[in-house]
């Protein structure tokens, strides 16, 4: 199994958790970026408030692959992925939480 089909697998089992955690019905089969939007749909209907978004160490994955240049490449492509979802739900935050391991000055997320 490749590295970054590992990160997916990990980043979905952790979004599943929380939406179960909140009571939300899953989104089975589904990409990790359904299931991040679903869980910020479906926290914000459920609850009728806009949601706030906590993640610690998002550069983690990053530092991991830091010695391996094409992978580090692949793994902060698939965080923007996933970070996009939050951008297009502005509508739904109040707003996001963000720490990291390292000062990154730029990461291009």
């Amino acid at each position: 199994m490749k590295n970054e089909e590992k990160l997916i697998i990990t980043i979905t089992n952790i979004l599943a958790s929380n939406q179960r955690r909140l009571g939300l019905e899953g989104v089975e089969n589904k990409l990790y970026l359904e299931y991040f939007r679903n869980l910020i749909e479906g926290t914000y209907a459920r609850y009728q408030q806009k949601v706030v978004i906590l993640i610690d160490e998002y550069d983690k994955p990053i530092l991991d692959n830091i010695t391996n240049i094409e992978r580090a490449k692949e793994t902060i492509e698939t965080l923007k992925s996933l970070y996009s979802v939050i951008k297009n739900l502005d509508e739904y935050i109040r707003f996001v939480f963000l720490t990291g391991v390292c000062k990154f000055s730029k990461t291009g997320i």
